[in-house]
């Protein structure tokens, strides 16, 4: 009995000792499992704040502490994320080269060793890019991935083969046409098929153009053979030595009398007179002479050539839309049918409010110009049409330096000098980087050799700007005329910037080379303290909206979807917000607000977005002024709408001297969007620009402007002087800022955006 006794005792024994043994065993498993999930996630924490070297770190110790981690193929990933993106901010060519190759080594073993994971695809499609760039930088031995990317026939490698094809043309041609060749001609699944066309006519269109005639010949899906049919013909269209130029502009009626000769849903078209194309007066002369002068001054909100750049004219989906009146409007591509003695095409028209939309299909013929009218009310929707003959360019100009120089001067300056009206060409087409210590931007297309030589004691650079490099910080705009023997600028129509932001305006302005502070201005002078306060004007509200009581938003924006209210991030653009102070009348009654009587109220002034969840406004290119009428900031400005006095600045300084604005004074700060893109990469582009054609194949300037998208539940807003690089599928935004509707704000003098993915972006220039 007592030996029973004992066995049950040491039995209880062992099984309590195996039970806390098993429990110890357990609560270690879990303490081990929860502190690799905290060393994941705060890598993964350093990933979104952009900490790539901490990433990195963190990543790496994750995998080599962690052998069997249930998040080990992720960790992989954004391991060589981190890496990929640490490579860019390297300035050894040797390093980059290196933190890029061990990427490529954690991804083939994502890629191996974890077939069926969720990353897999996800890791595929950056082992392409990065591969392309290896390639790019002399490590041809990569290319391989390329191939099998583009080569692979499996259903659910479709996307990253597709990306394959993007990356293949910045590869060179000798290598990339073989492949498309192989492609059109054997792959199964017809949208390949149809982006290889898309990519040769966009990029190869010289060295392709047979290929593709085989193709819409012979190949065996109609669909293909429609798609690359357009593709030639749109290729054929451009070697036609004619565009239409269009003009659009809105106005009103001055009374009721033209009312019966242009009824309202119907389009009026009436003849023009043919004028210079550089003489807008004249040709809005024309105009009022159709209205026996009874419209207001009409204000323009777009001007372009048809068809597009060629890089836009193949892309189906982009689709430009300008405001005019009442309507937007727009040229469908694919309706513009050009020959050498007229053009063919439509235009389309939506009401801004009803969405109603019109057709009007035109035919304009050699030495013919054409004024369709719109009439919404009083309001007008005026486009001019006009038959131009031009010469072609060649499809590799050949000069000192071709192209639209650089975004931040072409934008900036133009714009300040059409601030102090002075008006020019903004498309400037051949640079000289040095020429007598300045650097200087021409519009003029065609040179005398001896004006290139010097010979004839003067450069005539006709529209241009000069930018000085010692003494650094002047900017000269306008007709320049560079005398040699004297060493000065003779600039008519002209503005002068000096280092300090002071402005000199003049009908000439006479500046040595050497000593730009010894000008002289002739005519007109202006000097005023630069770009700090533009006055554009008061600003023309559109409509009216209250956030809550006591805080009220007055817009220039003309159109809204309801669907927009109910987002977190809602887009104002150009608007005045009037912020009463929390415990002011005005906080209990809206109707002291709405009539600006009897409460202590802010005023912010810009381009205006609201995070609702935080409550807080955001101004780009604001002015912020308290309730004593001073101004109290400018720039990009973070306002809480309970406690406005609570203001940051993000970017941009605190108004030191003591400034007031007087309410009819009020500034707005940026000019109106009058351009609307929409389908570029995914992202609608509102821009300041009155043009839709001022871009290539290789970039696409926008100028101030607006783009927008949604990206996986987010709402993303990218504002300041943008600028598209197509091929590599992304932004670059100077003086801008990105906001999303988490409430996230990054800015900076530049910033990097991914068009495919907006949070994958990087501020270049603090």
């Amino acid at each position: 009995m007592r030996r029973i006794r004992r066995h049950v005792i040491w039995g209880w024994i062992i099984v309590c000792v195996i039970f806390v043994g098993k429990t110890w065993a357990v609560n270690q498993v879990e303490y081990q499992e929860n502190e690799a999930l905290h060393r994941f996630f705060q890598s993964k924490e350093h990933i979104f704040r952009h900490r790539w070297n901490e990433a990195r770190e963190g990543f790496e110790a994750y995998l080599m502490d962690y052998p069997e981690g249930r998040l080990r193929d992720e960790g992989l990933y954004w391991l060589a994320y981190s890496l990929n993106m640490l490579s860019q901010d390297s300035k050894s060519e040797e390093h980059i080269i290196s933190l890029k190759e061990i990427a490529l080594d954690r991804l083939n073993e994502l890629i191996e060793k974890h077939p069926k994971s969720l990353w897999r695809d996800d890791g595929l499609t950056l082992r392409v890019e990065i591969a392309g760039q290896l390639v790019l930088l002399g490590r041809e031995s990569y290319k391989f991935h390329i191939d099998a990317a583009v080569q692979s026939q499996e259903k659910s490698e479709k996307e990253i083969k597709l990306y394959a094809l993007n990356s293949l043309i910045k590869l060179d041609a000798d290598y990339v046409l073989p492949i498309f060749k192989n492609l059109l001609e054997s792959d199964p699944d017809p949208d390949i098929r149809k982006r290889c066309a898309l990519l040769l006519g966009r990029y190869f269109s010289s060295e392709s153009l047979e290929l593709l005639k085989e193709i819409a010949r012979s190949d065996r899906d109609k669909g293909v053979r429609e798609e690359v049919a357009g593709v030639i013909e749109r290729l054929n269209i451009r070697q036609i030595p004619v565009r239409l130029q269009y003009s659009v502009y809105g106005s009103r009626l001055l009374g009721d009398s033209q009312n019966r000769r242009f009824p309202e849903k119907k389009v009026s078209v009436v003849p023009l007179p043919l004028t210079d194309p550089e003489d807008e007066e004249g040709l809005l002369d024309a105009v009022r002479d159709v209205f026996n002068g009874k419209t207001s001054n009409p204000s323009r909100s777009a001007q372009g050539w048809m068809p597009y750049t060629l890089y836009y004219s193949l892309d189906s989906q982009t689709k430009v839309m300008n405001r005019a009146g009442d309507y937007l409007l727009w040229f469908p591509q694919e309706k513009i049918k050009v020959a050498a003695d007229g053009i063919q095409g439509e235009v389309q028209f939506s009401h801004i409010e009803t969405q109603e939309k019109l057709q009007w299909k035109f035919e304009v013929g050699a030495d013919e110009s054409r004024l369709a009218v719109l009439r919404s009310g009083d309001r007008l929707s005026l486009v001019i049409l006009q038959f131009r003959e031009i010469q072609l360019e060649p499809e590799k100009p050949q000069a000192v330096k071709t192209g639209s120089h650089d975004s931040e001067y072409n934008n900036k300056w133009t714009n300040l000098a059409r601030h102090f009206g002075i008006e020019g060409k903004q498309v400037y087409h051949i640079e000289f980087s040095d020429l007598m210590g300045w650097e200087i931007h021409s519009s003029k297309d065609s040179w005398s050799v001896d004006d290139l030589t010097g010979k004839t004691d003067k450069y005539d650079f006709g529209q241009a700007e000069a930018l000085s490099k010692e003494p650094a910080g002047w900017k000269l705009f306008g007709q320049l005329l560079l005398q040699k023997k004297e060493r000065r600028f003779i600039a008519r129509k002209a503005m002068l910037v000096d280092p300090d932001g002071k402005v000199f305006i003049g009908n000439e302005i006479s500046v040595p080379v050497d000593s730009p502070s010894g000008f002289e201005v002739k005519g007109r002078r202006t000097e005023e303290k630069g770009p700090d306060l533009p006055d554009y004007g008061e600003l023309e509200a559109s409509g009216s909206f209250m956030l809550i009581p006591g805080v009220k938003v007055s817009t220039a924006r003309e159109s809204f979807k309801m669907e927009e209210f109910e987002k977190p991030l809602i887009n104002f653009e150009q608007s005045k917000v009037v912020i009463a102070e929390k415990g002011s009348p005005a906080r209990r009654s809206s109707a002291l607000i709405i009539s600006g009587l009897g409460s202590k109220t802010w005023t912010l002034l810009g381009d205006i977005f609201y995070l609702k969840k935080q409550e807080r406004l955001v101004g780009f290119g604001a002015i912020l002024v308290d309730p004593n009428r001073e101004i109290k900031a400018r720039g990009l400005i973070s306002v809480p709408i309970d406690n406005p006095a609570d203001f940051r600045i993000l970017r941009g300084k605190a108004w030191k001297e003591k400034q007031l604005l007087l309410p009819e004074q009020e500034r707005q700060t940026r000019y109106y969007y009058p351009c609307l893109n929409t389908g570029i990469q995914g992202w609608e582009v509102l821009t300041t620009l009155h043009s839709s054609d001022y871009g290539d194949e290789t970039k696409r300037d926008f100028s101030l402007a607006q783009a927008t998208r949604s990206h996986e539940g987010r709402d993303w807003i990218l504002i300041g002087q943008i600028l598209l690089l197509p091929k590599e599928r992304c932004f670059i935004a100077r003086d801008a800022a990105l906001i999303n509707s988490d409430g996230e704000v990054v800015f900076g003098a530049e910033l990097r955006v991914s068009t495919d993915d907006p949070s994958q972006h990087k501020v270049i220039k603090k």
